[in-house]
Order: C-alpha cells, then structure tokens, then sequence
C-alpha cells in the first residue's frame, strides 16, 4: 500500500484490524447486542492479525520475494479462505 506511511506488521494490523472491526458499526449504525459485537470484533482482529502476519513474515519472503507469484497468490488465498472459514464457522465456540 503506497499511501500507508509504515510497513511494519504490526502497523499494518492496527490499521486494517481498526477498519474492519468498524465496518458492521458503520454500516448498520446501530449495536443492538453489543457483547456479541465485541466477540465478534475480537475475533475479527484476531483473524487479520494471523493473515497480515503469516503474509508478511512468512509467505511473502518465501515465495512473492523468490520470484514465485502464481504460488504466492495460490498461498495467499488458501491462508485467507482458511481463516475466513474458521471466522464464520457456525459450529466455533465465538459463534453463539
């Protein structure tokens, strides 16, 4: 990202874990049950901070640095389709 002003991870995790906690709030305007919404936040930021970290620190170097783009999209979107999953799992202990 060009127009963000750090490349460390741990910036990157507070600036993308800040707006998409934030987005069901902006978008509804309204927090109905605001316990659940706190859960639910937890464990989004908890989720962007595992994608951010395992691809900045792991993937990126590894494959995207080697030259290595089609296994590093392949990579990217398997790490982000698995956490995705385990973040909307009905069946999680966070769900209910």
């Amino acid at each position: 990202m060009n127009f963000l002003p750090r490349k460390s991870t741990w910036f990157q995790i507070f600036f993308w874990g800040t707006l998409w906690v934030f987005i069901p709030f902006l978008l509804l305007g309204d927090i109905d049950n605001t316990s659940r919404f706190f859960v639910r936040s937890a464990i989004v930021l908890i989720a962007i901070a595992i994608v951010i970290t395992v691809n900045m620190e792991v993937i990126l170097p590894r494959l995207y640095f080697s030259k290595k783009q089609l296994a590093y999209i392949l990579a990217a979107l398997a790490l982000v389709a698995v956490v995705t999953f385990l973040v909307s799992w009905d069946g999680a202990p966070w769900a209910g």
